[in-house]
């Protein structure tokens, strides 16, 4: 039975070799900076998340079945101390990623009603996040797009809790 657990020490690692994953496999960041290789995404970007976790600045929660990690949920609160604050009191679900093998699985959907409950314990009453590929898994989570688009071709999808 799939759990959503928050990450401390026995998931860090695991956090780290899906941030790579997903950097590299979905996010395809190399394509954007060649320098973003995985050796640099697993030694400074991904703890760089695990530090602002710990700083509480945001959350991460890893799904996991039978001690094995199937993905995570990085979200936040947007508040003037964190790297990115765009929309002040808003909840951001800032990067989200389940293992391809376990993908429709009902996996995702479990971590982002995590992420949106504990959003909501921390006060946010509305939500956003930004993809390029998973907007049809953000609509039928209940998230609309606004029509709005990055300069990196990122959707933005908000969502009212």
């Amino acid at each position: 039975m799939v759990q959503i657990e928050r990450c401390g020490g026995e998931y860090r690692a695991a956090f780290t070799d899906m941030f790579v994953s997903y950097s590299v496999d979905d996010l395809r960041m190399q394509e954007e900076d060649p320098r973003l290789t995985a050796p640099l995404i697993r030694e400074k970007i991904a703890p760089f998340f695990l530090r602002q976790a710990e700083r509480g600045l945001s959350e991460i929660r890893i799904a996991v079945d039978g001690g094995i990690a199937l993905g995570f949920a990085v979200f936040q609160i947007d508040r003037p101390g964190s790297d990115w604050c765009k929309r002040p009191g808003w909840g951001f679900i800032r990067e989200f990623y389940v293992e391809k093998l376990v993908r429709r699985e009902g996996i995702g959907r479990l971590l982002a009603a995590r992420a949106e409950e504990t959003l909501r314990e921390m006060g946010a009453r509305r939500l956003y996040l930004t993809t390029k590929n998973a907007g049809t898994f953000w609509e039928a989570c209940g998230y609309t797009q606004t029509g709005g688009q990055l300069d990196n071709g990122q959707w933005v999808y908000e969502k009212e809790i």
